[in-house]
């Protein structure tokens, strides 16, 4: 089983679940959005339905609902909830409407409505122009096979754009398809952004980790780290992985850990080092230090559980393996590699 050693882009799942409706919130309300941040997406759900049910924050509540049924795999009953919420917010604030519609496309997506998908993201559009929706309207295009359209709306999100992350937003997008030289010239027009902040030291060094050119982000994320940047620190771990340096890449991790901040993603990166060298058991101790953390993000906490069950499998322990595959596909239905991994794990089970 393949380890996962970053989850630095994720598209339009990286939308944020905010709060924000004022002080009208009721208990229920602000327990719903408690869970849904802690990634208890069945106790989310059951706290905005019973909002819902009872008439409160209604457009906030069948957000809430939509996105928890999102992350439990069930676009249907998302994609009810989501319009619903468009209906009961109105005209009353653009900002959420252009999120809500976002998480829309997504449940559509997710159910190969692929048009109507479309339609989502030419609703974000119409209200001007929107860099991530024209990277995910492309996005679909690309999947669906219209190159030319595609091409159209990845160049149109780039326009005057110094947003780093839509440039390897497109690249990933391309990578998905096998079209890594179409992606790699995105990656190259990044690299002509003008530099000016130290943060571009690192912007780079990131371009350049993604462009598989790891001596220039070494260079780069070194002189960010340099520079006082704490997340070059992390990225800079990665490269030393990449370039067989574990010894650099554990050195790089422990003195971040100096911090608390994104301490559960450098634990990840202390048990990719202990994977590295085959101490497995280290691994799954610093994985479960990484579970641990008090300010874990949810990508942070899903790498950690995926890259739990390579360390069990490296270490030949496939009951415990499958177990906890079990746990992560059932947490996290749409990914499609750890569910392909859950089955090779039953049957090896059971031919034994």
């Amino acid at each position: 089983m393949k380890i996962r050693k970053t989850g630095i882009v994720a598209l339009a799942a990286a939308l944020v679940f905010a709060a924000g409706c004022g002080k009208g919130n009721s208990e229920q309300y602000e327990a719903g959005a408690k869970a849904l941040e802690a990634g208890d997406y069945a106790g989310a759900r059951t706290q905005f339905e019973s909002c819902i049910t009872a008439g409160q924050s209604l457009a906030q509540s069948y957000r809430g609902a939509g996105i928890a049924c999102l992350k439990q795999g069930d676009p249907v009953q998302a994609e009810e909830y989501l319009k619903q919420a468009l209906t009961e917010l109105g005209d009353k604030n653009k900002s959420t409407c252009r999120d809500i519609l976002f998480y829309l496309a997504q449940a559509q997506t997710q159910q190969g409505k692929t048009e109507d998908a479309a339609a989502s993201y030419d609703e974000i559009l119409s209200d001007g122009d929107n860099a991530q929706a024209y990277v995910m309207k492309g996005r679909l295009l690309l999947l669906g096979g219209d190159e030319a359209q595609a091409e159209d709306c990845f160049d149109k999100a780039v326009k005057d754009c110094k947003d780093y992350d839509i440039y390897i937003d497109i690249f990933e997008t391309y990578n998905d398809v096998k079209r890594n030289a179409d992606g790699t010239k995105y990656l190259e027009k990044a690299l002509q952004i003008e530099q000016g902040t130290a943060q571009d030291n690192y912007e780079h060094g990131r371009v350049y980790y993604y462009l598989g050119d790891y001596e220039n982000a070494k260079e780069y994320l070194s002189q960010a780290v340099s520079d006082g940047s704490k997340e070059a620190m992390l990225l800079l771990g990665r490269v030393f992985l990449e370039l067989d340096d574990a010894s650099s890449a554990r050195a790089m991790y422990k003195n971040y850990l100096t911090d608390e901040e994104r301490a559960a993603e450098a634990y990840n990166g202390l048990a990719l080092c202990d994977l590295a060298e085959g101490a497995y058991d280290s691994a799954l101790e610093n994985i479960s230090q990484g579970l641990a953390c008090r300010n874990i993000t949810e990508e942070e906490r899903k790498l950690l559980l995926f890259n739990e069950i390579a360390a069990y499998e490296h270490k030949a322990d496939f009951s415990a393996a499958q177990t906890k595959a079990a746990e992560y596909v059932e947490q996290y239905p749409d990914d499609e590699q750890a569910a392909r991994e859950y089955i090779f794990l039953q049957s090896r089970q059971q031919n034994q």
